[in-house]
């Protein structure tokens, strides 16, 4: 919505190296980190899902449990959800603003999945 703040997800910093964890991975066009390969996720039985868009465009996503980088924004709605049962909202990079995907939600507001765009990540 216009005018809302960004909102992020509380979790951890994507950016904090772990002992023998993976870099993070991040947003391609400023390279903030988004999220890290240990917050991937399967739903609906897959971590990747291709979906297309009610006005024709192609997403290959990938499904985590959190992307503390990026910022979730807007009011969360049904229509032409990709998941059954869970609204979205818009997924920003936390620092320039790059469209990068989408967070669900499931009715009860609670957050269930970010879903990336993988072409959107590095």
């Amino acid at each position: 919505m216009a005018g809302d703040a960004p909102t992020v997800r509380p979790s951890p910093d994507p950016s904090r190296p772990d002992d023998g964890a993976p870099e993070p991975l991040r947003c391609a066009r400023c390279q903030h980190p988004v999220t890290r390969p240990a917050l991937r996720v399967a739903h609906a039985g897959a971590h990747h899902h291709t979906f297309t868009n009610p006005h024709g465009y192609v997403f290959r996503v990938g499904c985590f449990s959190a992307a503390p980088g990026a910022a979730i924004v807007g009011a969360a709605t049904r229509a032409h959800t990709w998941f059954p049962g869970l609204a979205w909202r818009m997924g920003l990079c936390g620092q320039c603003g790059t469209h990068l995907g989408w967070g669900f939600v499931h009715a009860d507001g609670q957050p269930a999945l970010v879903a990336l765009i993988l072409d959107q990540l590095c």
